[in-house]
């Protein structure tokens, strides 16, 4: 290929190098903003927070009203650091046509909420049919004073897959294929511009 050939192709190579890493700096501020945010579930007070769209102590009974075919989250409210926590049952959830079943089992890889002494964990979810009142009854819990609070997915803060894991290997990559760009992009133009 020819002097000019390669000069030509040089800007072309720093300016995709440089929107590489443009973008994979863009997605670690994104990541990072949506990991470090934690939705309002529990006040420092131990109470469910703005984020919730029903609570009650457990045992009991939380009733509201639900958007249709949207996955809902259970969070598990308690003073921080017990020996044991959890719920002795499933919550069962009560859709407006009357039909009744349990509460499915908490994602894998979801994140705990904390606030003052207070933490709150996801102790299931959810999905609605059609939109209209529900009723969610919250068995008894492990440790005393706990209650429950419902999330809508919006407010949940991201698993570590989607929240950490992809971000960080589209990060990487876009950032290793920018340099990589930029390298390439500076040899070449250096190397037309020598005499």
């Amino acid at each position: 290929m020819t002097a000019i050939g390669r000069r030509s192709r040089a800007p072309f190579l720093l300016v995709i190098g440089a929107i590489c890493l443009g973008v994979a700096l863009v997605v670690v501020v994104w990541a990072a903003a949506r990991v470090l945010r934690q939705p309002d579930v529990v006040t420092g007070a131990g109470k469910p927070g703005s984020a919730a769209v029903g609570s009650s102590a457990a045992p009991g009974e939380i009733t509201a009203d639900l958007e249709g075919s949207q996955t809902y989250i259970l969070y598990l409210v308690f003073a921080d650091a017990p020996d044991h926590w959890g719920m002795r049952g499933r919550p069962t959830v009560t859709a407006p046509d009357g039909t009744t079943r349990d509460a499915d089992d908490a994602p894998r890889t979801s994140r705990d909420v904390h606030a003052g002494g207070y933490t709150a964990a996801i102790a299931g979810t959810f999905t609605t049919g059609a939109a209209g009142t529900y009723s969610v009854t919250v068995p008894e819990t492990i440790e005393a004073g706990a209650s429950v609070a419902v999330l809508a997915p919006q407010e949940s803060p991201p698993d570590v897959l989607t929240g950490v894991v992809l971000p960080a290997v589209a990060a990487c990559v876009l950032g290793i294929v920018g340099i990589a760009l930029l390298i390439l992009g500076i040899v070449r133009r250096t190397r037309t511009s020598a005499p």
